[in-house]
């Protein structure tokens, strides 16, 4: 029996991935509603952060592939999730000014957008290919001027570091984040069989050698981390993963991105005392590192964004071991409230030593 080629499977792919892009509103994938959830809940802290500041008092999402708005199973799609939580910190903070800048290439889709987003006051609209939308844009003045949000969520593969670099050089680059949506499965499962658009994505991020789909994901993220900050979260939807990144000029907005993560994808309620800690999960890293240095909560908080750790799941998994793996000395001899562990944005901004963190008690 004849072996298919690569370049046979890939064509299928495609083939069947296209036949899914026609149906993707129908319905809403594990993946999506999991990259919705966490897209609602980092916005929902992006806006409180951003409305009590006159510096960001205008503020701008702009969505480059948005698609229809909503599924046909009833589910809300990133168009309306994000209105919503623009119209919620307006009902909040109404002096500010917030408007959604979308855009659909695809007719049928297009009108649908416009019609679900119809009565939302603060939408602008249009129908242009993704990349002569964002040209469009950044040749503005408005991408110049308060703050802007990109979520860039396409079909592919078609986004290269280029393109991130073009956003933070044509617009105000302290005030500009991106969300970027990409096929990590499909990548990595054809990234040996020449194929000229996936060649020119593995050149644009500098992938090579790569061992797995996570490692493929940290080598996106350290090529990005050259110039910017960068976090993001691994989804997985049956045999398919795919990723969210977050790029950012500020710590502070890696802080909030993987929290909301956390919040979306761990379940709270969860809090286990490791007996062993594995090395591939979060206590057993942290273990591990403290076993080589003890950290300020400075130090750790920072060690644990570096490594894409959510502050807050870094603090619960101290909080659950405490005592047992991890042991902490406070630097002053006044009573602290031991559930307090110092280690979040705040005291690495002011950068204020509170606690020593060790394996040792």
């Amino acid at each position: 029996m004849a072996k298919k080629s690569p370049q046979l499977d890939l064509f299928n792919n495609l083939a069947k991935q296209r036949k899914e892009d026609q149906k993707f509103f129908d319905r809403q994938a594990q993946h999506t509603t999991q990259k919705l959830n966490i897209l609602q809940k980092y916005l929902s802290a992006y806006l409180a952060i951003l409305s009590v500041s006159a510096k960001y008092i205008n503020i701008k999402i702009i969505d480059a592939y948005a698609g229809t708005g909503s599924f046909v199973s009833g589910e809300d799609g990133s168009p309306i999730i994000i209105c919503r939580e623009l119209e919620n910190i307006l009902k909040k903070v109404p002096e500010i000014s917030v408007k959604y800048i979308g855009n659909e290439l695809q007719q049928d889709n297009f009108a649908k957008l416009n019609k679900n987003l119809i009565n939302f006051p603060f939408i602008q609209l249009s129908q242009q290919d993704a990349f002569e939308f964002l040209d469009n844009y950044l040749n503005s003045k408005e991408a110049k001027q308060g703050c802007n949000l990109f979520f860039i969520d396409p079909f592919n593969y078609p986004f290269h570091k280029e393109h991130i670099d073009k956003i933070f050089n044509n617009s105000n680059c302290f005030g500009t984040e991106i969300l970027l949506f990409v096929p990590i499965s499909h990548l990595h499962r054809f990234k040996d069989i020449g194929n000229e658009k996936i060649n020119q994505f593995l050149h644009s991020y500098g992938i090579t050698n790569v061992s797995s789909e996570s490692d493929f994901a940290e080598q996106i993220r350290n090529k990005i981390r050259r110039d910017y900050f960068c976090a993001y979260y691994l989804l997985k939807d049956g045999c398919n993963s795919y990723c969210l990144f977050f790029i950012t000029k500020h710590k502070k907005g890696i802080d909030a991105f993987l929290n909301a993560g956390y919040n979306t994808l761990h379940n709270e309620e969860e809090k286990e005392i490791s007996l062993l800690p594995l090395p591939w999960t979060t206590l057993g890293k942290v273990v591990d590192e403290l076993k080589k240095r003890s950290m300020n909560n400075i130090e750790l908080y920072n060690w644990a964004l570096n490594n894409n750790i959510a502050p807050k799941e870094l603090r619960q998994e101290i909080m659950n071991n405490l005592g047992n793996k991890v042991f902490i000395k406070y630097f002053d001899d006044r009573k602290h409230n031991k559930t307090h562990l110092y280690l979040d944005y705040k005291y690495d901004k002011d950068n204020l030593c509170k606690a020593l963190f060790s394996t040792e008690g």
